[in-house]
């Protein structure tokens, strides 16, 4: 389901592109957005009207995920560990 601002029209997100992630089947687009100071993650399944922009992308060096250099492994683990599922299984032999 798409996410609508107040009017009822289609978000607006602008975002220097970081890294792509796939979890789970899914793949996300890491981004540094100006409203926020950490690193965001879209689905990429779920964006709509792509636009490349003539534009001076963020600095990463204020970004504590990027402050050393951006480290796609350490992150997921961290970023995305939110979407792992609990199930509990039982194994009979």
């Amino acid at each position: 389901m798409p996410r609508l601002n107040d009017k009822g029209n289609l978000k607006v997100y602008k975002g220097t592109p970081v890294s792509m992630i796939l979890n789970n089947e899914n793949y996300y687009l890491v981004l540094a957005s100006n409203k926020h100071s950490d690193l965001s993650k879209y689905r990429i399944d779920r964006m709509k009207n792509i636009n490349i922009l003539d534009e001076a992308s963020r600095c990463l060096d204020d970004i504590k995920d990027c402050k050393y250099g951006f480290n796609v492994a350490l992150y997921s683990k961290k970023a995305l560990r939110c979407f792992l599922e609990k199930r509990n299984l039982l194994v009979k032999f």
